[in-house]
């Protein structure tokens, strides 16, 4: 079976939504001997340099995207502060 670039896109982004949106811990290994065009090494070295792959998600599947990571983000905004709220108290108590 030929696993070609296309295959790779679309492996990286299920890795980057199981990852990112579902926050599982993932690792990606391929050797040397799975890379059957330079342009797989393209893909990797950007997800190795900035961790950003150009095009890897369409507009529309980039906007579901931001819209779940928005909910995310707000929750976790509201732990921190009230974390924070409770250490001023605890500090102002003291």
């Amino acid at each position: 079976m030929y696993f070609g670039f296309l295959c790779l896109q679309s492996e990286l982004a299920v890795l980057y939504q199981k990852a990112g949106l579902k926050l599982l811990g993932m690792v990606f290994l391929m050797t040397d001997a799975q890379v059957p065009e330079e342009r797989f090494l393209v893909l990797i070295n950007d997800m190795l340099a900035s961790g950003e792959i150009p095009d890897l998600f369409a507009d529309d599947e980039m906007e579901v995207i931001i819209n779940q990571m928005r909910a995310e983000v707000r929750v976790s905004r509201l732990r921190k502060l009230s974390r924070s709220v409770q250490k001023v108290a605890l500090t102002s108590l003291l």
